[in-house]
């Protein structure tokens, strides 16, 4: 009997953890992205000032990770930027800590939307509306 307790509490408990809607999103933001668009206060920069942007977000906690953003100008020009991030709010928020590169320091912190292969994430950034939609590459 105690055998079958053990075996019950240990499959709720694996159960509600991954029911955790920040876990879930964590797991399913995983991966390479491909933005289509990116605008600043409604003014759209791909194609404008940028020939591609992508992402990329690696899990190394139930949450948390590393994510690189590689941005190719039209003028050919690269710009590279790394950090960590974090998922909360029950995965509709993700804090982006800036390690590396002009941003080196900053924090954004932005609403995101999270279905299958298509992601939105948006808020202002020192003053500026940010909003990245993007799909999984």
């Amino acid at each position: 009997m105690n055998r079958i307790l053990t075996l019950l509490s240990i499959a709720a408990l694996i159960t509600l953890t991954a029911c955790d809607p920040d876990i879930k999103a964590a797991k399913q933001l995983e991966g390479d992205w491909k933005i289509k668009s990116y605008t600043e206060d409604g003014v759209e920069i791909m194609t404008v000032l940028l020939n591609s942007f992508t992402m990329e977000f690696e899990e190394y906690q139930e949450t948390e990770g590393d994510f690189t953003w590689t941005l190719i100008g039209t003028d050919g020009s690269t710009l590279a930027f790394d950090g960590e991030y974090e998922i909360k709010d029950e995965g509709t928020e993700i804090d982006l800590s800036f390690k590396s590169g002009s941003l080196n320091g900053e924090t954004w912190t932005l609403d995101m939307s999270l279905e299958g292969d298509d992601v939105e994430m948006s808020g202002n950034v020192d003053g500026i509306l940010v909003k990245l939609v993007a799909e999984r590459d």
